[in-house]
């Protein structure tokens, strides 16, 4: 029987989303919603593009504004029912509700976690896995991306937490360990950088050794999300970043060689922005954005740990704790921002984002 492939199912149903709403008139509710629920973090991974507010303000300022655990599931029954949510951080699991947040999620949607896998313990895997869909069309977990971005000594001095690839390599054979279901699926989420780009193929044996079979290859997003409090005489938006500068040959060698091993142990890599060259092109500096188009902003919402709705930029359309999330999915500023998208494709500031695609 042929399996189904989610993520092009997922790339095809964006387009059909924004299709319906350009051509046809149609403003559909999304059908994927990220929900941050915390930016406070025990790592401090030296690419993150929240490590300047992590270093800034102490756990405890990040945790005030956070939304509480009725908040969060007022908000989730505003969710279309069936539709996909990611939750994500910061590190989702420094929440202490952060079960009965998965859980509540699962009653109605298909839910996806993005994580450090640190803070997984033997216990907490045991609890994720009752929660685990029974069929790709079910809801309940249905997917986790771990990060991990080298071996053991790589990946400790990325991160700037000692331990912290025993604690993550741990949480994935505890979750494999304990499986009940056909689902949660695992990938292993991997940042592209200077320190790493040499031992990419490494990732792919780690991958294999943990029974893994999905490993996502991510580009360091260096967008400019949180210089509201600048004087910009322009939108964030219109502001290309500088990714780190990585040797095209260098990138290059690597990539084919976890290509090739990937092949041989049957591993599939994802790539972001569209494949290898165009990765290649990034770091190199040589990448044209009027060779992407965005169509998350049709069929997709963001929420912010704090409220605040979007996706992109730090753009707030409105918040969950003062209207409804229909009400902001087709107000004005959030009509006028697709607009603009429309004529554009994408903006100068959407490189090294992960909802760009190629065309």
């Amino acid at each position: 029987m042929m399996k189904l492939d989610f993520s092009s199912l997922y790339d095809r149903a964006k387009k059909f989303y924004a299709f319906l709403s350009v051509k046809g008139g149609i403003n559909l509710p999304p059908f994927h919603t990220f929900l941050e629920i915390t930016y406070r973090c025990n790592l401090r991974c030296e690419f993150c593009q929240f490590l300047d507010i992590l270093r800034k303000k102490t756990p405890e300022s990040l945790r005030e504004r956070e939304l509480s655990l009725s908040e969060i599931k007022r908000v989730i029954d505003q969710i279309p029912n069936h539709t996909l949510i990611t939750i994500t951080g910061g590190e989702p699991f420094l929440r202490e509700d952060i079960l009965d947040i998965v859980e509540y999620a699962c009653l109605r949607h298909k839910v996806h976690i993005i994580s450090n896998g640190t803070l997984i313990t033997e216990q907490v895997a045991k609890k994720l896995n009752k929660l685990g869909s029974g069929h790709i069309l079910r809801n309940g977990l249905f997917w986790m991306s771990i990060s991990l971005h080298g071996d053991k000594e790589i990946h400790d001095a990325l991160t700037g937490v000692s331990g912290s690839f025993q604690k993550t390599t741990n949480a994935i054979k505890n979750i494999q360990k304990y499986r009940i279901h056909p689902y949660p699926k695992l990938n292993l989420q991997t940042v592209i950088n200077k320190k790493n780009v040499a031992y990419l193929s490494r990732i792919v044996e780690i991958a294999y050794g943990l029974n893994v079979r999905v490993c996502n290859f991510m580009v360091q997003d260096v967008g400019v999300h949180f210089e509201r409090d600048k004087m910009l005489d322009k939108p964030l938006f219109m502001y290309a970043p500088t990714p780190p500068y990585i040797k095209e040959d260098l990138l290059a060698q690597s990539l084919k060689k976890a290509h090739d091993k990937a092949l041989r142990l049957a591993i599939k890599l994802r790539y972001q922005l569209g494949g290898k060259e165009n990765i290649i092109k990034y770091y190199s500096r040589k990448i044209n954005i009027e060779n992407y188009v965005c169509y998350a902003p049709w069929s997709t919402i963001g929420i912010s740990a704090y409220g605040d709705v979007g996706l992109c930029f730090s753009c707030s359309f409105g918040n969950v704790k003062k209207q409804k999330l229909k009400e902001i999915w087709n107000n004005k500023r959030l009509t006028n921002f697709r607009r603009l998208l429309i004529k554009k494709g994408a903006f100068p500031g959407c490189a090294g984002c992960c909802f760009l695609q190629h065309k």
